[in-house]
């Protein structure tokens, strides 16, 4: 069933979707009575099932938190403070903690490649828009031989089914992204020193990345929630050539359970 989720979603050219969910986001409305967990602060739980570009597939539990307290918010292992801040812009630095893209441990042609954590700075706009929000980053990548990389995003939630106390919410991200060629390479190419038999030296140059998020929101009770949200990342087509890469498409699906603490500010 996922795989023939994936396949239909990459049959549909982007621009097609962004018409799609920019019209039947018009259906959103910004009423507080709508309660949509996600404009405050919440943490969540569960479990993820994750096949890699590389050939991979993991399973393991996740720990994501967002919080905001004043123009100083926190998003998983991202953190920004808005330095111009009004209803309709904010923009401000960003800090986020980027894990290794793979480990030597994870499939045999990884074997004695390694990659470490780095961190990643720059400045981050987002916009609000009647029908959603609009997010602009562009930031650095602090791995081996740094890197830049630009990213352009759009969110929204269209509530599905109303409840006694909220809603159902489908919840929609679209990100495209350049990533520079220090960082391609150091997500998929092969030093000299890396070289084997069966795993020459290759060199990435600069890549693209569409992010799709779909999310399913669905009320408990109390504050509780619990979300089902699968996340696919298509590269572009010339990472196959790496010989550490198996696919073009990693695709992440989370099953987890949620607390909201509402706004922080009141």
């Amino acid at each position: 069933m996922i795989d023939l989720f994936n396949h239909m979603i990459y049959l549909a050219d982007m621009k097609l979707i962004l018409i799609l969910i920019i019209s039947l986001s018009f259906f959103v409305t910004t009423n507080a009575e709508l309660h949509h967990p996600g404009t405050g602060s919440f943490i969540e739980t569960g479990a993820l099932q994750t096949r890699a570009v590389y050939g991979y597939k993991v399973n393991t539990f996740y720990g994501v938190p967002k919080f905001d307290y004043g123009d100083f918010s926190i998003e998983g292992f991202r953190s920004n403070y808005n330095l111009i801040s009004s209803d309709f812009i904010k923009i401000g630095p960003l800090l986020s903690y980027n894990f290794m893209p793979y480990d030597q441990g994870d499939i045999d042609h990884l074997s004695e490649m390694d990659r470490s954590d780095f961190f990643e700075i720059g400045l981050l706009t987002s916009i609000s828009l009647p029908f959603g929000q609009l997010f602009l980053q562009q930031s650095k990548a602090l791995h081996d031989s740094p890197g830049y990389n630009y990213k352009a995003s759009f969110g929204t939630g269209i509530p599905l089914y109303k409840t006694a106390k909220s809603n159902i919410w489908l919840n929609i991200m679209l990100e495209y992204a350049f990533i520079s060629s220090n960082t391609a390479n150091y997500l998929f190419g092969v030093n000299e020193s890396e070289v084997t038999k069966t795993r020459p030296q290759f060199t990435s140059t600069r890549s693209k990345l569409f992010t799709s998020i779909w999310g399913l929101w669905t009320p408990l009770a109390g504050n509780w929630w619990i979300n089902a949200t699968y996340k696919i990342d298509k590269f572009n087509k010339e990472i196959i050539s790496s010989p550490i890469v198996r696919r073009r498409v990693d695709s992440t699906l989370m099953i987890g359970l949620m607390y909201s603490f509402g706004n922080l500010n009141k």
